[in-house]
């Protein structure tokens, strides 16, 4: 549904419950909203429509299909008869073909009068599909057919919410202020140019529109077998008292995305254990990486760099090491072992280096790589070195395993993935 509509329904019904939503698409004065998926409820929505009765001023704007735009309509239906709890439902549904009273769910609308009212119809041209901005290639943003907009309620939501029969305080009729609220809202947005929207009321001129709904007494019968088995939407439990905070906030004060939020954060905080304290103190280790960097007019260039935390513990004052690891040759000689795996390796040598030279006598040494090929590399070296006898790195990989057996402790080699601000 478009959102200038939404504004606009939601001025003059009153309604802050959407019935089909998602958090991408949630109106900013909604304060619950149900969706297809249960991982929504972190950001606060409830999951399935169709799990409750449908009760108080709401809007629904179901998947564009006629299967889903009558069951839409039952279930609205169904709400509406089995509640003495003011209820109304605004939706906005397709057509499906060029004569709307063939559509699937026009019978139920002319079955129960007292119940369904059929309002306008919005022409195609100015009802524009709305998809999240994280879409890729959306589809075509505008309907084959028309759409109408019904109202679905029992006498007290009527009166309460969508008093049709009424004079406006200006003294014109409810249903000339409502058409022209409903035009408005569809004109946002529209080039200047393009033909004025023209929003028909349904049977503009019939006596229903000066008449109240007629009061019928609650039906006893039901259309869907599983409606009886489902409870009332005014009667959900919050899952956590953040939640429960966030459905009584005032509707003007934020959008509901960003309370949910909130609540979410304020839930999970308090749901979870605390943290465990850290296994090592993160200064206490080394951190290397190594790079690549294309040169057309020499060779290809390579670097690596070596980050030392301070810590007053281990005598370490905190500094930062670039390495030039190119090896200098003859041409063609380079581009054969001026490779991404020098330097990473020529960073670990450097560290292990530094770590034993410079630091007080410590039985651990911990050096964090991205580089799960150095590693494989340098423990090859301990446990077979007779497999890299022949290899381009020998040199390096070797100078790494003998500072490794020279020492008296533990040197830990610690994978960390690439590209994360370490």
């Amino acid at each position: 549904m478009p959102t200038p509509l939404k504004t606009t329904i939601q001025q003059i019904v009153g309604c802050t419950k959407e019935r089909f939503s998602s958090p991408l698409t949630v109106h900013a004065g909604t304060s619950e909203y149900w969706t297809v998926h249960q991982q929504d409820q972190a950001f606060g929505a409830r999951c399935d429509a169709y799990k409750v009765r449908w009760t108080g001023a709401s809007m629904a704007c179901p998947d564009f299909t006629e299967e889903q735009a009558n069951k839409a309509v039952m279930w609205a239906l169904q709400s509406a008869m089995h509640t003495d709890v003011p209820t109304l439902t605004m939706l906005l549904l397709p057509t499906h073909s060029k004569d709307s009273s063939a559509t699937g769910y026009m019978k139920w609308v002319r079955q129960h009068p007292e119940y369904c009212k059929h309002l306008a119809t919005l022409p195609r041209s100015a009802v524009k599909l709305q998809f999240p901005p994280n879409t890729r290639i959306p589809p075509a943003d505008t309907l084959k057919w028309n759409t109408q907009l019904i109202a679905i309620g029992n006498h007290p939501g009527y009166e309460e919410y969508l008093p049709y029969w009424k004079a406006t305080s200006e003294g014109m009729a409810w249903r000339y202020k409502f058409r022209e609220a409903i035009q408005t809202a569809l004109e946002e947005g529209t080039e200047p140019d393009d033909a004025p929207v023209r929003v028909a009321l349904n049977d503009e001129h019939g006596r229903w529109w000066s008449m109240p709904p007629s009061q019928t007494e609650n039906t006893v019968t039901t259309i869907a077998g599983s409606f009886k088995r489902r409870p009332a939407d005014n009667k959900h439990e919050p899952r956590s008292q953040s939640v429960e905070q966030l459905m009584s906030c005032n509707t003007q004060v934020a959008g509901a995305l960003p309370r949910a939020i909130r609540a979410a954060s304020n839930a999970l905080g308090a749901a979870l254990p605390a943290a465990p304290t850290l296994r090592y103190d993160w200064t206490e280790f080394i951190y290397t990486d190594g790079s690549v960097v294309s040169d057309k007019d020499v060779y290809p260039g390579i670097g690596a760099g070596v980050y030392i935390p301070g810590n007053p513990r281990l005598g370490r004052e905190e500094q930062a090491i670039a390495i030039d690891c190119l090896q200098k040759g003859s041409p063609g000689y380079p581009a054969a072992v001026n490779t991404i795996n020098r330097a990473e390796l020529a960073a670990i040598d450097l560290a292990l280096k530094t770590a034993l030279e410079d630091t007080v006598a410590e039985p651990e040494i911990h050096i964090a790589t991205d580089s799960l090929t150095s590693m494989y590399q340098v423990r090859r070296a301990n446990t077979r070195p007779q497999d890299i006898k022949e290899h381009r790195h020998l040199n390096i990989i070797t100078s790494i395993a003998d500072a490794i057996g020279s020492h008296t402790g533990v040197v830990h080699l610690w994978k960390v993935r690439s590209h994360i601000g370490i």
